[in-house]
């Protein structure tokens, strides 16, 4: 009965093969592109009073900001801490701040008046703001008003955060 066919049943059609899928090799994850450096703070210096501004600021932004406008958000005192432990803390709360919207920080590193090598976290604050990873984030920074500390602190103003 090799011809015979059970009632009911019917043969396949023939299908064409279908073309089996090409596997493509993954592809290999570029580093990513490294980013344009940011150019350089403007920075200032006159006895113990400072600014900084990014070159994309204007000066009357700057005159603004020592003035107090916009008000400081929140407040890091570095006091008694060492240079390490300093900037560990300034990192952390410009990150908390760039979470949280916060546009300007006053910073307080003090004058070194009770520090046997001086004011060695003022001293060293415009270089951190200055570099990678807290320059990405900064617009401008001066000396604060006498009333919020003077000269032993610092006013930031942040980018806002995207």
């Amino acid at each position: 009965m090799i011809g015979s066919r059970a009632p009911g049943v019917r043969p396949l059609r023939e299908r064409p093969e279908l073309p089996r899928p090409r596997i493509r090799p993954r592809p290999v994850p570029r580093p990513p592109a490294p980013a344009r450096p940011l150019p350089a703070l403007v920075v200032e210096r006159a006895g113990e009073w400072m600014a900084g501004r990014d070159p994309s600021v204007d000066p009357r932004r700057l005159a603004r900001l020592q003035g107090g406008d916009p008000p400081f958000e929140r407040s890091i005192d570095l006091h008694g801490q060492r240079e390490v432990e300093a900037h560990r803390t300034l990192v952390r709360a410009f990150e908390a701040a760039a979470r949280e919207g916060v546009r300007c920080l006053r910073v307080v590193p003090g004058r070194g008046r009770h520090s046997d090598g001086g004011p060695v976290l003022r001293e060293r604050l415009p270089l951190w703001l200055s570099e990678p990873p807290l320059r990405a984030r900064v617009l401008a920074f001066c000396s604060a008003q006498p009333a919020h500390g003077g000269t032993g602190a610092v006013y930031v103003l942040l980018r806002r955060s995207r």
